[in-house]
Parts: C-alpha cells; structure tokens; sequence
C-alpha cells in the first residue's frame, strides 16, 4: 500500500476545493429573465440559485423565521414549504416569486413589489404593509 506523502496529499486537497468552487460559480449562474418571468442560464436551462440571496434564490424547505430580506432583488425565488414567521420583505422586488404551501405569519410587505407572485395555498396571519395577500373568501 503507498502512503501519500504530505506535499501530494496537500496537491489533492487543493484540487478538490478549486473543484467545488467551480461548481458553487456553475449553481449561481441562473438569472431572472423579465420577459419570460423564468430563471434561466446562459443555456436557456430554468433553475435556481443555490446558497445565495438574490435573484432566482432556492428557499425551499427553510426556516427563515425573522430574518431581514429588506430592500433585496428576490425575483424569481422560491419559498416553497418555507417558515417566514416576522420575515422583512419591506421594499423587496418579489416579482415571479413562489410561495407554494409557505408559512407567513407577521410577515411586513410594505413596498415590496409583489407582481406575478404564486401565492398557492399560503398560510396567512399577521401581515403588514400596503399591500396584503389574501385569500379567495369560502364559498
């Protein structure tokens, strides 16, 4: 059995981190595109950003219980089955963002611009700002 020697362990290690920061600038790579309302890339793939805020952001699943998005470009993000208890949105471009079964309870969207927002089946309570979602009233 060879044993690597601490210079070529040092090679590989370096390696592999020049390889997953590749690959973190590959997941980024997908931008808002108005005139679709869709996250594309420079392939015309649609997507998400991972590990990031802003444009076409991946929020799915999260609890972002009170963190402060204000004044942020999160078109196109999704925050699918996302707890946004006291979330700030004030002033938060929001347009084509996705709340599919999301959570909002005291949730503040003064400002914020909510055009083409998918607002399936949200779970509302206490939200504040100019501008309220709602539900359709129970026929």
């Amino acid at each position: 059995m060879r044993v690597l020697r601490p210079l070529a362990f040092l090679t590989v290690a370096v390696f592999a981190i020049s390889l997953n920061a590749g690959c973190a600038r590959h997941e980024s790579s997908f931008e808002f595109d108005p005139s679709t309302g869709r996250c594309i890339d420079g392939f015309g793939n649609t997507g998400l950003n991972q590990n990031s805020a802003g444009p076409c952001s991946d929020f799915r699943h999260l609890n972002l219980a009170d963190l402060n998005f204000s004044g942020l470009d999160l078109r196109g993000s999704d925050f699918s089955y996302s707890h946004l208890s006291g979330v700030d949105f004030r002033n938060s471009d929001l347009s084509a963002a996705v709340f599919v079964r999301a959570e909002l309870l005291d949730v503040d969207f003064t400002g914020a611009t909510l055009v083409n927002v998918k607002p399936v089946s949200l779970e509302l309570g206490g939200l504040s700002g100019e501008r309220r979602l709602t539900q359709a009233p129970a026929e």
